[in-house]
């Protein structure tokens, strides 16, 4: 858990990954850039509704902006849930101007546009499918695969188990 402060009460609130309701998974995305290697990644992972590990992913996009490697991170992590068969999904990102996207029409590159319109065609194949903004205190352990993404090497490498590093996180 990580302590954030409250600006009103200057009291310690703390932040920390919560599970969805009985019955769904939960799908944490998050996208970056590194400045070092010029490259963009994306990352998340799937848990069920106590916390257990299903599957991750990790993919080094190459060079792209941040708000595509967002996209390319829900995308990716809509993908992997459907192809474990998972029908009800609440995907989290710390990304508020991709959600923001999802949900209204606005006008984008061409390549945020084909990705956005895979997000919604795989949105709607699941029986229920919800996709909300979070803090990034509350994504670390897709904030953590994110450090790993751009040492991996270039397409998708799948996670069947969470990577060492991550056991301590507990978000």
């Amino acid at each position: 858990m990580h302590p954030l402060f409250s600006v009103r009460s200057r009291q310690p609130c703390w932040r920390s990954w919560t599970p969805p309701v009985e019955g769904w998974h939960k799908l944490n995305t998050d996208g970056s850039c590194s400045l070092a290697t010029n490259s963009a990644s994306a990352e998340g992972l799937i848990r069920d509704s106590v916390g257990n590990w299903v599957s991750g992913f990790i993919v080094n996009v190459g060079h792209t902006s941040i708000f595509v490697a967002e996209l390319w991170g829900l995308r990716e992590g809509l993908r992997l849930c459907k192809s474990l068969g998972i029908p009800t999904v609440a995907a989290e990102m710390d990304s508020q101007m991709a959600v923001r996207f999802i949900y209204e029409d606005r006008e984008v590159d061409n390549l945020s546009v084909a990705i956005l319109l895979d997000i919604k065609s795989l949105m709607l194949e699941f029986k229920a499918c919800t996709v909300h903004h979070i803090l990034r205190e509350k994504n670390a352990a897709a904030d953590y695969l994110a450090s790993l993404g751009h040492s991996s090497q270039s397409g998708l490498s799948i996670l069947n188990s969470p990577p060492c590093g991550l056991l301590p996180i507990s978000s």
